[in-house]
């Protein structure tokens, strides 16, 4: 009897292996079929992946891969609009970080073996593993190389200033009422700066507006890198610009402001001899404000900058 149960033993155990051999080729001729780079993975290391993302990591197998990089994040190119690793939160998988993101965010950028970069839109599906007490990720990759450059170059558009591609007006609308609404809802305060070049006319008048422009993308140039990603800069227009400072009190505002206003008074404009100087209304969003009111408000602040002399700041409650 006991030889009897061993021999049925070892025909089951040899029948599941086939099944589960014949669900791994089935498994793979999906995947292969599918014209997005499929990858099967727990997170951080992965297990499967289709025949496109071979071709397009130019491998023979997976484990030719693993040769050139431990994982597929060190190929995500680091740009504003793409998810890269440096968006990989502390004590998260880059999956993990990435599922986190609203759907039109999970974009990554990678250059293929022509060296060409292509744009992928991430989709991810969960599944649970109750035998490894876990989950795994089937993660699919379309190329939407196309579509999104020329659905950037549109929106860039219609969303940038031409001359200094600081954000424009239109753009800064929408902005400004999405920041309400989080500020009221969270219950957070949010400032208004509004600034404007001293004496631009003189510029123009003296050095042409071609050299205007010049001072105007340098002025933006070096605004851009004293401010927090969360804030938001704009061309108001002409030579006047909005600042939104999200979950920033008036105080604070003010002494952004005033760090501006001193580093823009001591740089030395490359295109003119003038210096450069810029007067600044800072303003905090009150209860009762809408979108128009704390406008009106920053802007009188600036107009009071202005009245007292410019290159100052003024800050109204």
């Amino acid at each position: 009897e006991p030889i009897i149960l061993r021999r049925q033993l070892e025909e089951l155990n040899s029948s599941l292996e086939n099944k589960v051999e014949e669900g791994i080729k089935q498994i793979k001729l999906i995947l292969d079929a599918q014209d997005n780079i499929v990858i099967v993975t727990n997170g951080s290391k992965i297990s499967h992946v289709n025949k496109k993302f071979l071709e397009f990591f130019d491998v023979e197998s997976i484990d030719e891969f693993f040769q050139k990089s431990s994982c597929i994040d060190s190929y995500f190119k680091k740009e504003d609009n793409f998810f890269s690793q440096d968006k990989i939160k502390p004590n998260q998988t880059w999956v993990q970080s990435l599922r986190e993101l609203p759907d039109i965010k999970r974009v990554v950028k990678i250059q293929d073996k022509q060296e060409e970069d292509k744009v992928f839109a991430v989709t991810i599906h969960e599944y649970d593993e109750p035998e490894n007490n876990g989950v795994y990720y089937v993660i699919s990759l379309t190329d939407i190389t196309q579509i999104k450059q020329k659905s950037n170059l549109l929106e860039y558009q219609a969303n940038h200033d031409q001359l200094t591609g600081l954000y424009n007006r239109q753009k800064f609308d929408s902005i400004l009422t999405k920041e309400i609404r989080r500020s009221r809802r969270y219950g957070h305060c949010m400032s208004l700066i509004l600034f404007d070049i001293d004496y631009f006319k003189d510029v123009n008048d003296t050095y042409g507006h071609d050299i205007g422009d010049k001072v105007l993308i340098e002025f933006s140039e070096l605004i851009k890198p004293e401010i927090r990603q969360t804030d938001t800069l704009v061309r108001w227009g002409g030579e006047e610009f909005i600042l939104i400072l999200p979950e920033t009190a008036l105080n604070t505002a003010y002494d952004v402001a005033q760090k501006l206003r001193i580093l823009i008074q001591e740089h030395k404009f490359e295109a003119i001899l003038h210096k450069i100087t810029a007067s600044f209304g800072v303003v905090q969003l009150q209860k009762e404000d809408t979108e128009h009111s704390s406008i009106i408000r920053v802007d009188h602040a600036l107009y009071e900058a202005k009245k007292r002399g410019r290159n100052i700041v003024v800050s109204q409650e």
